[in-house]
């Protein structure tokens, strides 16, 4: 397993424990467009938990 399967691993695992399908669902999607659009960390995290919490109140 290379770097990138050992992190994909990680995060599904940490999304499974912690109980954020939304993120599980979206991280690669979002990763991809924080990239293109070169959003910096921070924003990319921001995404991603306004994305969950979005989800959770619909």
């Amino acid at each position: 397993m290379g770097p990138e399967e050992t992190v994909d691993t990680a995060i599904d695992e940490a999304c499974r424990a912690l109980h954020l399908p939304t993120i599980r669902r979206r991280v690669q999607e979002m990763a991809a467009d924080a990239m293109r659009q070169r959003s910096n960390y921070k924003d990319f995290l921001a995404d991603l938990l306004e994305a969950e919490c979005a989800e959770r109140s619909a």
